[in-house]
């Protein structure tokens, strides 16, 4: 349900953070129903598939060396590719939101997770639903999950909290009902969970059998020594990722041991991206099989990406609480129900508030006349009828965890090197980025809470080792002045949120049960 009153406030401060930055919150709305440009007809089935967890390195569309991942090629073969897709955060609670309300933390008001959905908002499966849409969500995930508020228009019994695949009774329900009733539409999404951290050795034989070629570790080290780094990672997944020098100097860790256990735990995520490929491909043979590819809608992204080993960065094997290109960079591939769309790349920055307007567009949606996204409308581009512009994506960290008892301490739950960085439940803690073209420039801390601007060319630097930030360039001024800008926003949103939090909140317990289950707090 929204309020109008709040939908002003959204409007408002649209219009303040575009004066602003630039054009980082509030863009193009999207075209009214009437452009003669706009289809008549609307899709069927519309199928939003948002996994959680995803490095767009280790997917075909967009590493050509990889081998391991033929759905999605073949997808992405009769698709249109965003190249510079960004999310808004490494934390799925805050990614979620944004792709299901097109708005940013200082408009969906969430900061940390796991958070409840203020009602007030207007979401992706509302706009379906109030289309005539029946709405359905597979919903896996526990940060952006429905009884958080997340699928606000999807009815409780169309909730599922499981993975979807192609045998899911209730998808050949919806399936056989689109075939024989063709005033019927429906709204699928779907978020889960195949490759989070810690990540599970269960499908590394079948993978290895599959794809020999990945397995060049074990012509190096032995079956034992790499049973020894797996068990090495398992052992101290936690400190591994949030404190890697002290379990690296506690262990005596060598510098080939560093190599070798940084090998084998890519593998072991690489192994779990096959899985992922084989349940969206099954899920899209099955419609397939139905019939119902020409009468479909299909967009595939992600909440976040993954960050593996890399000696310079603050964190390894992890997403949440710094702002690496890999973990903020994240696929997005629509395919519409029209074959003679070819399939091509747009190779300018989207992000993840673009998704919801334009999808509403593809789908021809009628949106309320008072309703103000904040995000920029692709659909043209998808089309192929316009170029599309340049935007810049804003990213930004969130707090560590929501606000708890304070007998907590902060030390005791995250550990020492972390609350280094996070020494209280505060925005103003947050690090914060933005991507213009191939460019990332970031304002985050380095000690003590110094916080320094960095920039970095992640066409020719993706790994961001190189910090290129020289302040009497005009180009990098003018980004730090974003940057500085942005956090203002989201702090000064914050604390307004602070004040007034929606009345339905987890207790400091259930927050932490989930935190602990996820491996975000000890």
């Amino acid at each position: 349900m929204r309020g109008l009153t709040l939908q002003l406030v959204f409007a408002l401060k649209a219009a303040f953070i575009l004066y602003v930055l630039g054009g980082c919150a509030g863009c193009t709305p999207s075209p009214s129903v009437d452009s003669p440009q706009q289809p008549m007809n609307q899709p069927r089935l519309v199928l939003v598939y948002a996994p959680c967890t995803v490095n767009k390195s280790y997917l075909s569309p967009y590493n050509s060396d990889v081998t391991y991942t033929p759905q999605l090629d073949a997808f992405a073969r009769s698709a249109v590719v965003f190249e510079k897709h960004r999310t808004e955060a490494g934390l799925s609670g805050i990614a979620y939101a944004s792709i299901f309300t097109g708005h940013q933390a200082s408009e969906h008001g969430v900061f940390a997770h796991p958070t409840t959905l203020s009602d007030s908002l207007y979401d992706i499966t509302e706009a379906f639903t109030d289309n005539g849409y029946d709405t359905y969500f597979w919903n896996h995930q526990r940060m952006g999950a429905a009884d958080l508020n997340y699928g606000q228009g999807v009815p409780a019994a169309n909730v599922f909290k499981r993975m979807l695949n192609a045998e899911d009774h209730r998808l050949g329900q919806i399936l056989q009902r689109l075939t024989t009733d063709k005033d019927y539409r429906a709204c699928l999404v779907v978020n889960h969970r195949v490759n989070h951290n810690p990540y599970q050795a269960r499908h590394l034989a079948t993978f290895l059998q599959q794809y020999p070629a990945e397995g060049e570790i074990l012509h190096r080290i032995s079956q034992e020594d790499f049973r020894k780094y797996m068990n090495l990672y398992y052992t101290h997944n936690f400190m591994l990722r949030y404190d890697f020098e002290q379990v690296s100097k506690e262990q005596n860790l060598s510098d080939q041991d560093i190599q070798n256990l940084a090998e084998v735990v890519e593998l072991l995520y690489k192994s779990n991206i096959p899985v992922l490929d084989q349940l969206f491909g099954s899920v899209l043979a099955k419609i397939d099989e139905y019939g119902l590819k020409e009468d479909s809608l299909i967009a595939f992204t992600a909440d976040h990406g993954e960050s593996m080993f890399r000696s310079h960065a603050s964190f390894k094997w992890s997403h949440g609480h710094a702002l690496q290109s890999d973990v903020l960079d994240v696929p997005l591939i629509i395919r519409i129900p029209d074959s003679d769309v070819a399939s091509r790349r747009i190779a300018h920055v989207s992000r993840s508030i673009d998704l919801f307007p334009t999808l509403s567009t593809l789908a021809n949606l009628e949106m309320p006349d008072d309703l103000i996204l904040g995000g920029y409308d692709f659909a043209d581009a998808v089309r192929g009828q316009q170029l599309a512009p340049r935007l810049l994506a804003f990213s930004h960290t969130g707090m560590v965890m929501p606000n708890t008892d304070k007998r907590y301490e902060l030390q005791e739950i995250l550990g020492r090197y972390l609350a280094r960085f996070y020494p209280a439940v505060d925005m103003e803690h947050t690090w914060v980025a933005v991507r213009d073209g191939d460019m990332v420039w970031k304002y985050r801390p380095r000690d003590n809470q110094t916080f320094e601007f960095q920039a970095f060319d992640v066409q020719a630097d993706p790994g961001e080792a190189n910090n290129i930030f020289d302040d009497q360039i005009p180009m990098h001024q003018e980004h730090a002045k974003k940057l500085t800008a942005y956090k203002e926003i989201l702090v000064t949103a914050y604390r307004e949120w602070l004040a007034s939090p929606p009345a339905e909140q987890l207790g400091t317990e259930e927050r932490l049960d989930r935190l602990r289950g996820l491996g975000y707090i000890k």
